[in-house]
């Protein structure tokens, strides 16, 4: 990774396994997690036909303040990094965003020829689960190539009760993006989940969450029996700023 210039090279990541990581707070108050298998700052990457799996990041409680990000991957990249020929797969997050995939103030990574499926962002009684498959925020522009995002789910914790979740609704089953613009090219969304909790107007998105984004596209792209059950039933759901 270094370089005489002072400007570090990429990471590379190649043929790699990264399997039951996790990053997780002890108790209701503690601070969540970045990252169970990576976390990258301010720094490019490499990866290539590497897998991510069973991955994961929280608390044991449910009250913390603070989100956790990113079940297996939390990034903020610069330059030119890849995300390829890869798969990230039945990873999570407790409390927070990205089950599979978290990116924040990324400019220029790419996401190509990847498969991200069921993956989960779960709610707390505190923050709501959001992008189950990924969520791309604070001013990231990245861009996904021939993807398959499928079986992702955003959802309410139904662990500590026996009738009904008792946590906040989930939003953006196969990806949220906010304040960040992403560009989407032949790709499939397909069988992503969102399911309502308690506490709020219900789940929205099942599909693809865009909020406060301007410029983003999806170009030959498949959507496919995604779905929200509860107030925003919407297989692809837009607020404001899209």
């Amino acid at each position: 990774m270094s370089s005489t210039s002072g400007i570090l090279s990429p990471l590379d990541i190649r043929t790699c396994i990264f399997l039951e990581n996790h990053a997780v707070g002890v108790g209701d108050n503690d601070a969540g997690g970045y990252g169970g298998g990576i976390f990258i700052e301010d720094q490019a990457m490499h990866m290539h036909d590497t897998e991510m799996s069973l991955n994961w990041v929280g608390t044991n409680g449910m009250f913390s303040d603070i989100s956790s990000a990113g079940g297996a991957i939390w990034c903020s990249s610069q330059g030119d990094s890849q995300i390829s020929y890869s798969r990230i797969h039945d990873n999570f997050v407790v409390g927070g965003f990205g089950g599979g995939l978290y990116t924040t103030d990324s400019t220029g990574l790419v996401v190509s020829d990847s498969s991200i499926m069921y993956n989960v962002a779960l709610s707390s009684y505190t923050l709501h689960g959001q992008g189950g498959g990924m969520f791309i925020g604070h001013q990231s522009n990245i861009s996904v190539v021939n993807c398959t995002i499928i079986s992702n789910l955003a959802m309410p914790r139904i662990d500590n009760s026996d009738t009904a979740p008792l946590t906040y609704s989930g939003y953006g089953g196969g990806m949220f993006v906010q304040t960040a613009i992403v560009n989407v090219t032949d790709s499939q969304f397909i069988n992503n989940i969102v399911y309502t909790g308690q506490f709020d107007s219900g789940a929205g998105g099942g599909g693809v969450v865009l909020e406060d984004t301007y410029g983003s596209n999806f170009k030959r792209c498949e959507f496919v029996y995604n779905g929200a059950q509860g107030y925003s039933g919407y297989s692809q759901y837009a607020s404001s700023g899209a």
